[in-house]
């Protein structure tokens, strides 16, 4: 693997001090193809381009001399690299920076791209490398009016192969899809496709969910399922029909606490404060609070669960 990049080639790198124990390879497709090396002091871009203007630079990898330019600006670098196929220059870079620095590429963004297919063949070529990435971020592009309901079928069908996905398509009013996702965060936005077999088939930490069409009935299921099982949910966000307590807790014993018990929960984003709410008990004794607060605001489905049991 060594002869894939020349000496001179792995000394440039080298000169640029990256701490391994903070370095993170991140892939992009957003105005561009990208590759970032990204550590807590050092910043490197890599850009890929089919323009050789201005290309005084050369990269060994493997056989071929990439032309190259390089640009450097205290703690920030950038590199342009010329590839016909600027995906195939992604996945070149990449491989090589992976074995030089003996990581895994950390996230993949999406929001704009050339071809339609770029989104399913970037997820194909990181699951096929490593089976599992710590972030998949997607934005919807708006240039392709959106993500076409194949290529968000495809990429949801794949969630199960990163930590945490952050996923906002603009779909078509009939798209569905079969959804599992056991990782630590899964946020989700314009979901009027999300069911309530979607939401079954998902264990998580952290769930968000913007735009449902869920029930106070779908909702009244979730709650007793949730109260009967393991699931490891630790906070749950999900916008739906308003709320009318009478349907959600339908069946369910529940403890509404006054306005003036505070309760302060660490969130994913700080520290969060309770007034009130609703509490229920799992079987094995796990105390959760739904926040009524949120319900006049925005229809918000708001939960947390307590780690004291």
């Amino acid at each position: 693997m060594l002869s894939l990049c020349s000496k001179r080639t792995q000394k440039w790198i080298k000169s640029n001090r990256f701490p391994r124990d903070s370095l993170n390879i991140k892939v992009a497709l957003s105005k561009g193809e990208r590759v970032y090396l990204d550590s807590k002091t050092e910043f490197m871009t890599f850009n890929f381009t089919s323009d050789k203007l201005k290309m005084i630079h050369s990269m060994e990898i493997g056989d071929s001399r990439i032309p190259m330019s390089v640009e450097k600006d205290g703690q920030y670098a950038a590199s342009n690299l010329f590839f016909d196929d600027k995906i195939e220059g992604i996945r070149v870079l990449s491989e090589y920076l992976c074995w030089f620095f003996d990581i895994d590429i950390s996230s993949v963004f999406i929001s704009k791209y050339s071809n339609s297919n770029d989104p399913m063949k970037i997820m194909d070529w990181v699951v096929g490398r490593q089976n599992k990435s710590e972030y998949f971020v997607t934005e919807p592009d708006e240039k392709n009016d959106g993500t076409s309901d194949h290529v968000a079928n495809y990429l949801l069908s794949k969630v199960n192969h990163c930590a945490n996905g952050v996923f906002n398509f603009k779909l078509s009013p009939n798209f569905e899809t079969n959804l599992e996702f056991e990782g630590e965060l899964l946020q989700i936005r314009n979901c009027h496709w999300f069911t309530l077999d979607n939401l079954f088939s998902v264990n998580c930490l952290i769930l968000t969910l913007g735009e449902t069409l869920l029930t106070n009935c779908n909702m009244n299921e979730f709650l007793k399922h949730w109260m009967t099982s393991g699931l490891k949910f630790k906070e749950i966000c999900i916008e739906m029909e308003e709320v009318i307590t009478d349907d959600l807790f339908f069946e369910i014993e529940v403890v509404e606490q006054p306005e003036d018990v505070e309760r302060v929960y660490e969130s994913h984003f700080g520290l969060t404060t309770i007034y009130g709410g609703f509490d229920i008990q799992r079987n094995d004794g796990v105390w959760a609070t739904i926040d009524h607060n949120r319900f006049e605001e925005s229809r918000q489905f708001f939960m947390i669960i307590w780690d004291e049991q």
